[in-house]
């Protein structure tokens, strides 16, 4: 009884969570998780690379998970898709940490094909009477658009379909002739 009694006196202190033995951890060397995402969609990038102030390099999971010690003052995180963001470690609230997508600008685009006299009618300037067609578009509601909307979804498209078919039909007789 007694040795029952001794053995619960000297395991009271850390029972109620006042333990002698001290926590050799500092919270600095502890690492701390992050989510990088894209500010816009919310979806978690990766491959950033992040880079402290302290010499902690790390880049991103797919997920667009990382850890990082927590004795740094700033970091940086560098993406091809997205700006450039520095931070200060206060400015860290949370474990989220957000990326603006960068917008790209093209200078000049060169196409190469086969068929390029095809593609430089695309590019002339429309004739006057084709401008006054453009023009002569009416606005707001019309309902005879709407009535041959409907003739074509319900009539003529079904039309189309028994051509194309038919047209099938007679290529495959003619092929197996």
């Amino acid at each position: 009884m007694t040795r029952l009694f001794v053995l619960m006196v000297s395991l009271l202190p850390c029972i109620n969570g006042t333990c002698c033995i001290q926590d050799t951890v500092s919270t600095d060397t502890l690492p701390r998780r992050f989510i990088v995402i894209n500010m816009e969609t919310g979806v978690p990038i990766r491959n950033v690379l992040i880079t402290t102030d302290d010499g902690q390099e790390t880049v991103s999971t797919w997920e667009g998970v990382l850890q990082l010690k927590s004795s740094f003052k700033e970091l940086t995180l560098m993406h091809a898709s997205f700006e450039k963001r520095r931070m200060r470690s206060d400015e860290l609230q949370g474990d989220t940490i957000e990326l603006l997508p960068r917008l790209f600008s093209v200078n000049e685009v060169v196409i190469w094909g086969k068929h390029r006299d095809k593609t430089a009618t695309a590019f002339q300037k429309p004739s006057k009477v084709d401008m006054q067609l453009m023009e002569a578009n009416p606005k707001g509601f019309n309902p005879l658009g709407l009535i041959y909307w409907g003739i074509d979804e319900l009539w003529l498209k079904k039309q189309r379909r028994r051509k194309a078919a038919e047209k099938q039909r007679r290529k495959m007789i003619l092929d197996n002739y």
